[in-house]
C-alpha cells in the first residue's frame, strides 16, 4: 500500500476522533474547533513519523515493477506471435494449394 494512503486514512481518522472527543468535552464553540484541529494535526504528524521510520516506500516501489523482466516477457510474446503468424500463413497457403488442386 502506498504511503499517501496511510497519510490520508490517519488524517481523516484523526479528524473524526478529534471531532468525537471535542463533542464529548464541549464547553465552548471555540474548543470544538481547537480540539478537532489539534487531534487531527497530532494524527497527521504521527503517521508521518511512522512512515519515515517503519515504511520503506522507496524499496517497495522498486520491487513492484521490474522493467527488465517485463520487457523481456513482452519481447518473448512478440516473437511467439510472429512465429504463429508465419505458421498460420503457411497453413493458409497449404489449404489454398489443396483447394486449387481439387478444383482442377
Amino acid at each position: 500500500m502506498k504511503a499517501e494512503r496511510f497519510i490520508y486514512f490517519f488524517t481523516v481518522s484523526g479528524f473524526f476522533i478529534g471531532l468525537a472527543f471535542s463533542i464529548i468535552n464541549f464547553s465552548k464553540p471555540e474548543d470544538l474547533i481547537i480540539y478537532t484541529l489539534e487531534i487531527t494535526l497530532f494524527c497527521y504528524l504521527l503517521i508521518h513519523f511512522v512512515i519515515v521510520y517503519f515504511v520503506d516506500a522507496d524499496g517497495n516501489l522498486k520491487n513492484i515493477f521490474k522493467k527488465e523482466i517485463y520487457e523481456q516477457d513482452i519481447d518473448n510474446y512478440v516473437y511467439e506471435l510472429k512465429e504463429r503468424e508465419k505458421k498460420m500463413n503457411s497453413h493458409i497457403k497449404d489449404i489454398e494449394t489443396m483447394e486449387n488442386k481439387e478444383s482442377n
